[in-house]
C-alpha cells in the first residue's frame, strides 16, 4: 500500500506543570487529612460549648466586680472628702478609692476582651460555614 501522506510528527515530550503537580498533591493531602479533621472539630466543638459557660460566668462575675468596685471608690471618695489631711483614715480612703478605680478599670478590660473573643468566635463560624462544604464533600468522597 502507498500512502501519500507524510507520517504524523510524534509529539513533543510534555512539559512538567507545577501548578497541576501542586494541585494534585494539596488534593491528596487533603483527602487524607480531611476525615480526620472531621473528628477533631466535634470534639472541639464539645470544649467550644464548655468554654462558652466559664466565659459567661467570668463575664458575670466582671460586671458584678465592676459595680462594686464603682461603688467602693464613690464611697472612698465621699469619706475622703470629709476626713481631716494628713491623718491616716484618709490616707486609707483615698488609697481604696485609688484600688477600686483600678479594679474597676481591670474590669471594664476583661469585659472588653471577653467581647473581642465574641467577635473573632463570630467570624470563625462565619469562615466554618464558609469552609463546611467543601469538608463535607471531601469526606464524602473519601468514604465512596
Amino acid at each position: 500500500m502507498n500512502n501519500n501522506n507524510p507520517p504524523a510528527p510524534t509529539p513533543a515530550p510534555s512539559k512538567f506543570n507545577f501548578s497541576l503537580w501542586a494541585k494534585w498533591i494539596l488534593g491528596s493531602i487533603l483527602s487524607l487529612l480531611l476525615p480526620f479533621w472531621k473528628q477533631k472539630w466535634e470534639k472541639l466543638k464539645q470544649i467550644e460549648g464548655e468554654a462558652e459557660m466559664v466565659i459567661e460566668e467570668v463575664e458575670k462575675a466582671a460586671e458584678v466586680v465592676e459595680k462594686v468596685a464603682t461603688v467602693a471608690e464613690n464611697v472612698s471618695a465621699e469619706v475622703a472628702e470629709i476626713l481631716p489631711d494628713h491623718t491616716k483614715f484618709k490616707d486609707a480612703a483615698l488609697f481604696v478609692e485609688r484600688v477600686a478605680k483600678e479594679t474597676a478599670h481591670d474590669a471594664q478590660l476583661t469585659e472588653n476582651f471577653i467581647h473581642k473573643v465574641d467577635e473573632v468566635k463570630q467570624d470563625i463560624n462565619d469562615l466554618e460555614k464558609l469552609v463546611e462544604p467543601v469538608v463535607d464533600k471531601f469526606v464524602e468522597e473519601e468514604t465512596k
